[in-house]
């Protein structure tokens, strides 16, 4: 009975804050409430009340039965992904959706949470019966008929954050630490052989990356124009619902991938420094309850989860002060989007699950004072 009313409530509050700011942020994209709530934030509102009941919902669910269903968690990603090639929708020249009436489902943000469950798995419990190199490759080889459908559709920019959570999840995971990182390294000085292989459109943000001002009218408009607009909120910023930029429509993806540089001109750098320091929060918070948790399989599944929010988060919050390229990750919690919220709650449920489930350091020294 204890364990039922166990939660973790900093992290949920975190979620709830950030998810709050990006309502805000989304009726300024819309242009304020001169009219009204803006159907967008409408929209989001409501998904955020479905995303905390099925946080709700995840938390009392034992993770520990998620280890029963690997291969029917794997088999189920493996199709979705399958099923957007064969039947998605194309927008903005990617095939991700799948349309279901009216909404637009992204398999590629429900199957990161479905990855994390599996490779979660596959390092805990493969580590007893192989060596670590065979763990380490048996565990990519997992991963790589996922990111080959993500590539197909194409999303380069959700391969790489797939990829990336892989990383963090091996690089604390059981097997040797020089594993993971032998693969990065290797994985750099592949790089310049990969540019060739890439679509038109990703070249052409990777170029406009390394130098802007080359196009600034047309491949490097984006991420201009989001520099802009950061840096005309100064130190303190313009104002609640005062940003010029994003009125007159000079932010592209102001809703979506480019929503921080909203926080940035209308909340300047204090805003914007206190959302970066929630999100390092929440990674700090979900770090502690992953080393502190004696059950292996409940560890690696927050680690993932911290990697998936984290590295979005930075791949995100990058691009719009253009220290990184330009990419379709939306910033987690704060994003419009129905996908991307649900999941970030839902995966916030599975980490309170092992707040709730799992055995701490703590507990078992109290069990020991009770049994003496």
């Amino acid at each position: 009975m204890k364990t039922l009313f166990r939660n973790d409530w900093i992290t949920f509050a975190l979620g709830i804050t950030l998810s709050l700011g990006g309502v805000i942020s989304i009726i300024s994209s819309e242009g304020g409430l001169e009219s009204g709530l803006p159907m967008l934030a409408r929209k989001q509102l409501l998904f955020l009340m479905v995303a905390i009941v099925l946080y709700v919902i995840f938390s009392f669910i034992n993770y520990k039965h998620y280890a029963k269903l690997t291969l029917g968690i794997y088999g189920f990603a493996i199709i979705i992904l399958a099923a957007v090639l064969i039947t998605g929708a194309v927008r903005g020249g990617s095939e991700r959706w799948i349309l279901v009436g009216s909404y637009q489902i992204q398999p590629s943000e429900h199957a990161k949470l479905l990855m994390i469950l599996v490779l979660a798995r596959f390092f805990t419990r493969l580590k007893g019966h192989f060596n670590d190199i065979s763990v380490f490759l048996l565990s990519c080889g997992a991963l790589l008929p996922v990111l080959i459908l993500i590539a197909l559709e194409p999303d380069l920019g959700t391969a790489i954050i797939f990829m990336l959570i892989f990383l963090l999840m091996s690089f604390v995971s059981p097997i040797s630490w020089k594993i993971p990182v032998t693969f990065v390294l290797m994985g750099i000085l592949l790089v310049p052989a990969a540019f060739p292989l890439m679509k038109d459109y990703q070249k052409d943000r990777i170029l406009s990356f390394v130098n802007p001002a080359s196009d600034p009218l047309g491949k490097g408009y984006q991420s201009n124009q989001s520099k802009i607009a950061i840096g005309s909120g100064g130190f303190s910023g313009k104002g609640l619902f005062k940003g010029t930029q994003n009125k007159l429509d000079f932010i592209p993806s102001q809703s979506t991938d480019f929503i921080f540089s909203i926080v940035g001109e209308e909340g300047g750098f204090v805003l914007s420094s206190f959302i970066v320091l929630l999100y390092l929060f929440m990674f700090l918070r979900l770090g502690s309850i992953a080393a502190r948790a004696l059950d292996p399989y409940g560890s690696m599944i927050i680690w993932g989860i911290c990697a998936m929010i984290f590295m979005q988060a930075f791949v995100n919050i990058g691009m719009t002060i253009g220290i990184m390229p330009v990419t379709g990750i939306p910033l987690p919690f704060m994003s419009s989007g129905v996908n991307s919220l649900i999941v970030n709650f839902i995966s916030l449920g599975l980490a309170n699950s092992v707040y709730k489930y799992s055995n701490f350091p703590e507990e078992k020294k109290s069990e020991f004072v009770r049994l003496r």
